[in-house]
């Protein structure tokens, strides 16, 4: 199965937890954010096949959110992902612990990276396949990396090329 309805632009999705709702792995179980930011309830450890590159968006960005959760004990409070023919994005707000905030204001910045390239590296296989699963399409590499003020993390995944002979849509990826 592959990314249903990927025209040039891509996709975008917000999932934003920033309402003060608790981004943890329990309290997201069940939960599916909608465009717009509207959260609906789903059955807990459902997987139904997607049925638009929108509800692609909103599954990986839960999906990435809850894996953080699970790891760090704490999910970042917003997640926006971006979907396009060969990529795919997540770009995570709020994503620092309170022991990470306390280090960074001890001037341990250094230290708070090395902890996040851990995590990351720690969540590597568990994180590429829910990208997989949700995209039904597999990873050839996964890239990531965090920023301190303003606290934002991106992950990003690039995808094999379609086996399928499909065309690329957009100007960029047919200028070779």
């Amino acid at each position: 199965m592959g990314l249903p309805g990927i025209a040039g632009g891509g996709t975008v999705q917000d999932a934003d937890l920033a309402d003060g709702s608790d981004p943890s792995p329990s309290s997201l179980r069940g939960v599916q954010v909608r465009e717009g930011g509207e959260k609906a309830k789903t059955l807990p450890d459902t997987h139904e096949a997607p049925t638009s590159t929108g509800s692609v968006a909103s599954e990986i960005s839960n999906a990435v959110v809850r894996l953080h959760s699970e790891y760090t004990g704490r999910g970042p409070t917003r997640a926006r992902t971006h979907i396009t023919e060969e990529l795919i994005s997540v770009v995570l707000r709020d994503t620092l612990t309170n022991g990470e905030r306390r280090l960074l204001a001890d001037g341990k910045v250094d230290l708070v990276l090395a902890i996040r390239k851990a995590y990351q590296e720690a969540m590597r296989s568990d994180i590429i396949a829910a990208i997989e699963r949700l995209s039904g399409r597999r990873v050839i590499a996964f890239l990531n990396d965090n920023h301190i003020d303003p606290d934002i993390a991106v992950e990003s995944f690039v995808l094999e090329p379609r086996s399928d002979g499909a065309e690329p849509h957009d100007a960029e990826d047919r200028a070779a």
